[in-house]
C-alpha cells in the first residue's frame, strides 16, 4: 500500500500596509467568510479615525450565504453605523473586486437588488 503526503495548496501573502484616513476622515475595513460547503458564513469590520484609533468593531454570524451578499451587508452596515455617528467622510477598505464591480455598474448579477439600492442611496448622501 502506498499513500501520496498530503501538500498544502500554495498561499499567497501580500504585504499591505495599513494608513490611517487623512485628518477628518474615517476609513472602514470590512470583511466576510463563508465556509467551503457553504453552511455558515461570518462578517466583520472596523472603524478608525484618523489616529488610527478604532471606533467601532463588528462581527455577526449570518448563516448560510453567499461571500458577495456577507460583503454587500457589512458594506451597507458599516456606512449605516459611520452615517449615524455623525461620519461623512468615510474609506472604504475590504477586499473583493466584485463589490467594485457591483458599484462601478461592471457586476449585472444583482441589478435592482435592494441591499445595492440602499448602499447606493447611501453613498449618494450629501
Amino acid at each position: 500500500m502506498h499513500s501520496k503526503p498530503i501538500i498544502p495548496p500554495k498561499t499567497i501573502y501580500s504585504q499591505t500596509k495599513w494608513f490611517a484616513p487623512p485628518q477628518g476622515w474615517v476609513k472602514v475595513t470590512v470583511d466576510g467568510t463563508v465556509h467551503l460547503n457553504g453552511s455558515s458564513a461570518a462578517r466583520g469590520g472596523l472603524i478608525h479615525n484618523e489616529e488610527g484609533k478604532w471606533l467601532i468593531r463588528f462581527f455577526r454570524s449570518l448563516g448560510c450565504c453567499s461571500v458577495l451578499f456577507a460583503e454587500l451587508l457589512d458594506v451597507h452596515d458599516v456606512l449605516k453605523h459611520a452615517w449615524s455617528m455623525g461620519h461623512r467622510r468615510i474609506i472604504l477598505e475590504f477586499d473583493s473586486d466584485d463589490i467594485v464591480d457591483v458599484f462601478n455598474k461592471q457586476h449585472d448579477a444583482l441589478y435592482g437588488n435592494t441591499l445595492v439600492s440602499k448602499i447606493r442611496c447611501m453613498l449618494s448622501l450629501d
